[in-house]
């Protein structure tokens, strides 16, 4: 009876298409242990998340931590699994501006908004969480400091597949400054168009315009330099580059200029 009690026992683990590291972790037990033994917490399967120890294939039932109590003979373990997939996100906004990815952490999210914003007035209704899977269930974002840092869960088919996301939000230091006009040469910084993208200061010369015979209308001849060094012909009134427009005053009548 003795040796039946102190005789190992082996411990298979069936990964489930994932692997166990390279690292120490029970293979044996014995009935009589003293300590009880501790189940691996670590294996690894792509594109999942580890979800616990099953002592059935179908990983039905509670999950497991160490070998339970009252085990006698050759036992095999089953990893269960959690598909990622069924929490990934694919799209993350906040009043129409798009939060990207923080660094390598799959969860972690951030957003600049524009200047005329602020983060006090931001709600929850203002952020809109797609996920991939139409199944999936998101959680109403919440924030405690203001609206710098909101945090909601996406719940997979499994209740216990879950996955909290942090966005963190910002608003952009491209403030926009006063517009300044510029006669017939000079330079001038317009406003930043939605208070994200940094607004491109432009220099122009329009001294080498000259108008066509008939006179009624004008052309503007030379060339507008930007910043960019993106060069232009252009004719008439307004003249637009990227998204500025430059407004090149024209006569109605021969010989006038203004």
């Amino acid at each position: 009876m003795s040796q039946a009690l102190s005789k190992d026992y082996t411990i298979t683990y069936d990964c489930g298409g994932g692997s166990l590291p390279v690292t120490v972790y029970p293979t044996s037990y014995t009935v009589d242990r003293a300590v009880p033994v501790m189940l691996p917490d670590n294996p690894e399967r792509t594109g999942f998340t580890f979800a616990g120890w099953y002592d059935n294939a179908g990983c039905t039932g509670t999950p497991i931590t160490a070998v339970p109590a009252g085990t006698v003979g050759d036992v095999t373990y089953y990893a269960g699994w959690y598909d990622n997939s069924e929490t990934v996100v694919s799209g993350i906004t906040v009043r129409g501006c798009a939060a990207v990815k923080s660094g390598v952490d799959p969860y972690l999210y951030s957003v600049e908004l524009p200047h005329q914003l602020s983060l006090a007035g931001i709600v929850s209704g203002d952020i809109s969480v797609t996920p991939e899977k139409s199944d999936a269930v998101v959680s109403t974002p919440a924030t405690s400091d203001g609206g710098a840092t909101w945090t909601f869960i996406v719940t997979g088919s499994d209740p216990a597949n879950i996955k909290t996301y942090t966005l963190t939000a910002a608003i952009s230091a491209n403030s926009a400054p006063a517009a300044v006009e510029a006669t017939k040469s000079g330079g001038a910084t317009p406003v930043s168009l939605d208070g994200l993208t940094p607004a491109v200061s432009y220099s122009a010369d329009m001294s080498g315009w000259f108008y066509a015979q008939r006179g009624y209308a004008a052309y503007l001849h030379d060339r507008i330099r930007l910043s960019l060094r993106r060069r232009l012909k252009c004719a008439w009134a307004i003249v637009h580059s990227g998204r500025y427009a430059y407004i090149c005053a024209c006569p109605g009548r021969r010989g006038g200029r203004r």
